[in-house]
């Protein structure tokens, strides 16, 4: 990881958790309808359990009721996916007790930055990026607060490219 990227790994957390939490939660909800109205029609969804100031999912897991939902598990290296009740997992983040032998055909990605060419900055484990590399036929979207756009996050060649970037502000597509 260049010390570029870890620098801004850590102006972007620090720049998000410095956001008023009545910002994030309006926001969020601004973006959860947002990604309804454009991508409900979906049946497999996966989503992630937020933690600390991400983009919140509470109210898209609402809009989907009905919907297979997904949450991710870490296994070593990768991604695997999985539903039921979630405890606490990797690096204390939310995990799926029941793992399933089947693919999401939509992912909503965390982010800390990303940039007007569908990059997205996670936390440098590349899990995602290694998930979406194996699987290109999925559509991703990252989810991010308008403020998270940087001018670039400096890819790498094991950093994929998400579909879409949805903010509270508008939808980047890639390949525009």
């Amino acid at each position: 990881m260049s010390d570029i990227k870890k620098e801004l790994r850590e102006n972007m957390l620090q720049l998000r958790g410095a956001l008023p939490k009545s910002y994030r939660e309006f926001a969020s909800q601004v973006i959860a309808d947002d990604f309804f109205y454009k991508w409900g029609d979906y049946d497999i969804y996966a989503l992630y359990s937020p933690i600390g100031s991400e983009v919140d999912t509470a109210r898209l897991t609402q809009l989907l009721a009905g919907k297979d939902m997904l949450y991710p598990k870490v296994k070593g290296d990768e991604l695997l996916w999985g539903k039921g009740m979630l405890t606490e997992g990797y690096g204390g983040i939310k995990e799926p007790a029941i793992l399933v032998d089947y693919l999401p055909q939509i992912v909503a990605v965390p982010c800390l930055a990303f940039d007007r060419n569908n990059y997205r900055l996670g936390y440098g484990k590349g899990f995602y990026d290694r998930f979406l590399a194996k699987f290109p036929e999925i559509f991703s979207v990252a989810l991010a607060f308008a403020y998270q756009e940087v001018d670039t996050v400096f890819p790498e060649k094991n950093d994929v490219r998400v579909k879409a970037v949805l903010t509270d502000k508008k939808v980047l597509a890639a390949g525009r």
